[in-house]
C-alpha cells in the first residue's frame, strides 16, 4: 500500500482533520500494520513527511528524540475526500469498443484523477483534472482482459475515435486540433493508424481517400458524423482508407439538398444500417429523418417514427427487436424507440421512473429487451412492455452496449469496484484487468 493511499483512505475515515494527530498516527499505523510487506522505505519516508504536515495541521506537539517541538497553531485545508464517483472515474470508465463476437472484444476505458472536487479545489494545481485513455483485450468473453497501448487519447473530450474492425485489427483516428494550457499551445495534425496485432503495435497510414463505394464492403465499418469529422457518410477498411458511401435512392437525395454540414449517425443493428440526418437552425434539412438499408447500405428506404420523438440513435437489436434511443418532442428528454420489423415501424417504449445519477447508460441485451442504468439500478424492457427493474444487490454504472456483449462497472459492497460482462443483463462476468 502507497503512501497517498494510506494516508487518503485515513483522512477519508477521519471527515477532514482528527482533533489531534494522535488518532491519525494511530490509524495510519494500524493500516500499515495489515500490509507489512508493502511498508518499503520511500513510502515510510513519505509518510513521515506527511505526518509532519499532520502534526502542524492540527496544531499539536510531537515528540522527536526526546526534544518537544511545538508546531504553529494555523490550520490547513482539509484534505479531499474521494467519493465513489472519483474512485470509479479513476478504476475506468468505459467509453468505446466493440464486441466482434461474444468471446472476443475491446473496450476502451477512460481514467481520471478526479470527478468531484469542490471550486476552490478546482484552481488548486495539487487537483490535476487529468484523464487518460487505455484500452483493454479479451478473448475469453470477458473473464480476463491484457492491456493495449493506443497511439492518441481517445475519449469524451477528444477528437479521436477507436474503429473495430475483428479480433485483430483496429484503427484509431484522430481530426486536426489544438490545446492551450496556460500560455502555451499545442497543435497537431489530423492522423490516422492502424494495428493488425489487436492493439499491440501502430502504424500511421495515408489520409488519402479512397475510391467511392455504393455499399458497405465485407469486413468495412461505419463512421458517423463524429469519426469523420465532417463530410460525407463514409466507411472505412481494415487498411485505414476511408471510402465515401454514395447510395442511391432516399439517402442520396437527403444528402444533396441537406445543409452543407449536416449533423448525421450512421449506425449498425440486427444486420440492417441506419441513417439520421438533421439540419440546424441556420441550414433546416428538407429530408431530415431516418432511413433504413438492408442491402448493405445501396438502398435506403424512410423510417415511420412515433409522433412527439426526434433525433433518433439506433443502438442494438436482440435478434426480434432493433432499439433506438430519441429525445422527447416536448422537453427534449431521452426515450426508447423500439420496432418488430427491422427498422420500418417504431414505438415508444415507456421509460423507468428512476431518479437518474451520475453513471446512467444503456445497452441491448442478447437475451431480450433493452436494459438502461440509472447510475445505481438496471431497468429492463422487452419490445412490448415498459421497463421494469431488475433484482440486483450490486450497484450497476455506466452500462455500454458493445455488439453481443455489454460492459457495466459494478460496485459490491459500496467499494469493490469491477469491470463486468453480460449478454443477459442478469448474470454478469467480474473482469481481471491486465
Amino acid at each position: 500500500m502507497n503512501a497517498e493511499r494510506v494516508l487518503a483512505d485515513a483522512f477519508a475515515d477521519h471527515e477532514h482533520l482528527a482533533p489531534d494527530a494522535a488518532s491519525v498516527l494511530t490509524e495510519i499505523q494500524h493500516r500499515l500494520a495489515g500490509h507489512p510487506h508493502r511498508s518499503h522505505v520511500r513510502s515510510l519516508a513519505a509518510i513521515g513527511t506527511a505526518v509532519a504536515v499532520v502534526a502542524i495541521a492540527v496544531g499539536t506537539t510531537l515528540v522527536v528524540n526526546g526534544v518537544h517541538s511545538a508546531a504553529p497553531a494555523k490550520r490547513s485545508a482539509p484534505a479531499h475526500v474521494l467519493t465513489l464517483t472519483d474512485k470509479v472515474g479513476r478504476f475506468g470508465t468505459p467509453i468505446g469498443g466493440r464486441f466482434v463476437d461474444r468471446q472476443h472484444g475491446f473496450v476502451a476505458l477512460e481514467r481520471c484523477t478526479y470527478s468531484t472536487i469542490s471550486p476552490a479545489e478546482s484552481v488548486d494545481p495539487s487537483f490535476p483534472l487529468s484523464c487518460e485513455s487505455v484500452l483493454e483485450s479479451t478473448s475469453d468473453g470477458g473473464a480476463t482482459f491484457q492491456r493495449r497501448t493506443l497511439p492518441t487519447s481517445i475519449g469524451y473530450g477528444d477528437a479521436a475515435r477507436l474503429v473495430v474492425f475483428d479480433a485483430t485489427h483496429l484503427a484509431v483516428t484522430q481530426a486536426a486540433g489544438s490545446d492551450t494550457t496556460g500560455k502555451k499551445t499545442v497543435n497537431w495534425p489530423e492522423t490516422r493508424w492502424i494495428s493488425s496485432d489487436a492493439g499491440s503495435t501502430w502504424t500511421k497510414v495515408s489520409l488519402q481517400p479512397g475510391l467511392p463505394v455504393s455499399e458497405v464492403p465485407a469486413g468495412a465499418q461505419l463512421l458517423s458524423y463524429q469519426d469523420n469529422q465532417i463530410g460525407p457518410p463514409a466507411v472505412m477498411t481494415p487498411d485505414g482508407v476511408i471510402h465515401p458511401l454514395t447510395p442511391t435512392g432516399h439517402l442520396a437525395a437527403s444528402l444533396a439538398s441537406g445543409p452543407s454540414y449536416p449533423w448525421y449517425a450512421l449506425t449498425q443493428a440486427g444486420g440492417s444500417y441506419f441513417f439520421y440526418q438533421s439540419g440546424t437552425a441556420d441550414h433546416p434539412a428538407p429530408n431530415a429523418g431516418l432511413l433504413v438499408s438492408r442491402d448493405r447500405g445501396r438502398t435506403w428506404q424512410t423510417v415511420h417514427l412515433p409522433s412527439g420523438v426526434a433525433y433518433p440513435s439506433v443502438i442494438g437489436s436482440d435478434g426480434r427487436w432493433t432499439y433506438a434511443t430519441a429525445s422527447t418532442s416536448a422537453d427534449q428528454s431521452m426515450t426508447f424507440i423500439a420496432s418488430k420489423d427491422g427498422g420500418r415501424t417504431w414505438k415508444r417504449v415507456t421509460l423507468a421512473k428512476a431518479q437518474p445519477v451520475d453513471g446512467q447508460g444503456f445497452g441491448v441485451a442478447l437475451a431480450g429487451g433493452v436494459l438502461f442504468d440509472d447510475g445505481s439500478h438496471l431497468w429492463r424492457a422487452d419490445g412490448a412492455g415498459s421497463f421494469t427493474r431488475l433484482p440486483d444487490t450490486v450497484m450497476t454504472k455506466n452500462l455500454a452496449g458493445l455488439g453481443p456483449v455489454m460492459v457495466a462497472i459494478r460496485i459490491a459492497h459500496g467499494s469493490d469496484i469491477t469491470l463486468a460482462t453480460s449478454t443477459d443483463g442478469i448474470h454478469w462476468t467480474n473482469a481481471m484487468i491486465g
